[in-house]
Formats: structure tokens, C-alpha cells, sequence
């Protein structure tokens, strides 16, 4: 959780944890409460569903697409 209360959730494969840093260091940068982001390599999911989640939001489960 960072500094805003904001949880980031979603599978990251290896060698894509900077694709869910860099998705992070934006809530840090630039106050966004509320993302989400999937990336598919070849046709499969390396960045599966990761989004945010404000601990402050009247939300209890993750934003459904």
C-alpha cells in the first residue's frame, strides 16, 4: 500500500514487475486513485488484471471490467 492507501492487486509474469512499478509510481506521481491495466505478449496474458484499490474507497472488492 502506498502513501495515498492505495493496494495494487493482479499477476505480473517474471520479467514484467516493472510494467506493475511503473503502473504503481503513477498513483505515487500523480494522485490517480483508480486503474487498471492487462498486457498480452503472443496472444497470453503477462500482465493479468492488475489494478488499484484506495484502502479510503467505499469499494470492498476490486473493479470488475
Amino acid at each position: 500500500m502506498n502513501q495515498l492507501g492505495i493496494e495494487i492487486h493482479g499477476q505480473v509474469e517474471a520479467g514484467f514487475e516493472k510494467v506493475r512499478d511503473a503502473f504503481a509510481a503513477n498513483f505515487d506521481k500523480n494522485g490517480d486513485v483508480g486503474a487498471a491495466v492487462c498486457v498480452y505478449r503472443d496472444g497470453h496474458p503477462v500482465v493479468a488484471d492488475v489494478q488499484s484499490r484506495s484502502s479510503t474507497n467505499r469499494r470492498t472488492s476490486p473493479r470488475r471490467a
